[in-house]
């Protein structure tokens, strides 16, 4: 069976066994060389949004320059602070769905 680095959730957000924080810059390559994504899956919307970052790679400030908005709108949104609303939703939602299996191809 697969390892995932945490089972905890406060761990996946904060990184790699809490200790440290792997760079999203670093997450398609680190999926590349083990063969699979070692981070556990999401269990609500922040922490499917951080690992669509890490699966493909991009930082907050990337990912919001693709849905058009700041990129301290995605940091509020993966803290918990608020979700997004009405066509950001949407957008967030096609982002979400695009991406494959693997993590790498927006359609």
């Amino acid at each position: 069976p697969r390892k995932t680095l945490s089972r905890d959730p406060s761990d996946f957000h904060h990184g790699l066994l809490g200790e440290t924080r792997p760079g999203v810059r670093y997450g398609p390559r680190v999926i590349s060389f083990l063969g699979y994504d070692p981070m556990p899956d999401p269990t609500n919307f922040r922490q499917q949004l951080w690992k669509l970052r890490w699966r493909l790679g991009l930082t907050q400030r990337d990912l919001a320059d693709q849905i058009g908005i700041d990129d301290s709108t995605v940091r509020d949104w993966e803290r918990g602070v608020c979700c997004p609303r009405g066509s950001l939703r949407q957008r967030v939602a096609v982002l979400l769905r695009a991406h494959d299996a693997s993590g790498r191809t927006f359609r």
